[in-house]
């Protein structure tokens, strides 16, 4: 509901800060969507098929990235964005009486058991422990690495830098560089549930972090270092489909989140996760504008604004590529979950602070 009602301010925005609010009020409702599917898969599935699920659901979520960047250009040109958000608008309201009506918080009859215990809400006191759990355990911070360090070819070259680079480097139409875009999305949506379901199989998370780290690095190397040797589209279509199909595998870290964290805080670490992973965007996409204007010596245009060469793209976007090198290196340092919990021991921690109060308060009771 706060990203419906988001996007209806951003509709009917008439100047800058009400648009500004609008895309806050949809971000911030937005990012419960990801977080809330996995907190109840957590729930109601078995704890050996978290993987599978976190990855299924980034599939469908890159499968909306994919249709909309295909279809909604044409239907915006078709009947003007407002109308098109309008839709947009109304599928969301329509989506949230299904959650309400339909989505329930965990099984009726659920036992409890050490991998599912029972859950009681926090206060104040007990989140702060969770959180100090999560920030202080150097697994999260080299999960969160790698998941950021993977999602770079989506959160940096397809969100922002690539229609331009590939219009540059390659001379490709805008119609062509939406289709290569187009073939990351279905390499991400194809392989993110086949990897999800073989580390499940396997109970391993970092074997095939590193394996597909592998394949990542060296096809986005081709790509930037080695452009003489691609000659058509239909070349980069099957080289950005691979990189989907490599980058798929970052979904297994919301999993070592969860698996590195006590159980009854899965949510919270799995949003912890997905904060270090999304601030890849925010960090990657202004740092590659600032080595263009660092490495560019071209004048600037007639539109005021600096021409960027194909070597300036090369030199500013290599922070993918390296940072899907760096990810090989620090999966090295990831501790093996075999998709298990691997902290029960803090349930105490955070959850028996209030015990011993309540017990005081009844035995008074009963003198």
């Amino acid at each position: 509901l706060m990203a419906v009602i988001g996007l209806c301010i951003f509709i009917e925005a008439d100047n800058y800060a009400m648009a500004a609010a609008g895309r806050f009020a949809i971000g911030l409702g937005c990012a419960f969507a990801y977080i809330g599917t996995l907190k109840l898969a957590s729930i109601w599935l078995p704890p050996n098929r978290f993987a599978t699920a976190a990855c299924l659901t980034t599939a469908i979520g890159m499968l909306s990235g994919a249709l909309s960047q295909k279809y909604l250009t044409k239907v915006i040109e078709m009947i003007g964005y407002q109308s098109a958000l309008r839709t947009a608008l109304i599928a969301g309201v329509v989506l949230s009486i299904i959650v309400v009506m339909l989505v329930r918080n965990r099984p009726a009859h659920q036992s409890h058991t050490p991998e599912r215990p029972m859950e009681t809400p926090m206060n104040l006191k007990q989140l702060g422990s969770a959180l100090r759990i999560i920030f202080t355990n150097p697994q999260m911070w080299i999960i969160g690495a790698i998941g950021c360090l993977l999602y770079l070819p989506s959160s940096v070259f397809l969100d922002l830098w690539g229609i331009p680079y590939l219009k540059t480097v390659y001379q490709l139409t805008p119609e062509q560089t939406v289709t290569i875009s187009s073939c990351t999305f279905y390499g991400w949506i194809i392989s993110g549930p086949l990897i999800g379901v073989l580390s499940d199989k396997i109970k391993r998370r970092r074997m095939p972090l590193i394996v597909t780290g592998l394949f990542a690095a060296a096809s986005l190397s081709f790509v930037f270092y080695l452009p003489h040797m691609i000659s058509s589209a239909s070349q980069l279509n099957v080289i950005f489909f691979l990189v989907g199909v490599c980058c798929g595998a970052h979904s297994l870290c919301f999993a070592l989140g969860k698996e590195t964290n006590p159980i009854e805080i899965s949510g919270t670490s799995v949003a912890v996760t997905n904060m270090l992973i999304m601030a890849g965007g925010a960090i990657f996409q202004p740092l590659v504008g600032k080595l263009l204007d660092m490495h560019t010596t071209s004048p600037i245009g007639a539109n005021g604004l600096p021409v960027y060469t194909g070597a300036d793209y090369t030199f500013a976007l290599s922070v993918i590529p390296i940072g899907a090198a760096v990810a090989i290196f620090l999966s090295f340092f990831l501790k093996e979950t075999y998709c298990e919990s691997q902290a029960k021991e803090a349930h105490q921690r955070i959850f028996a602070a209030k015990k011993p109060m309540v017990l005081n308060a009844e035995m008074e009771v009963v003198k």
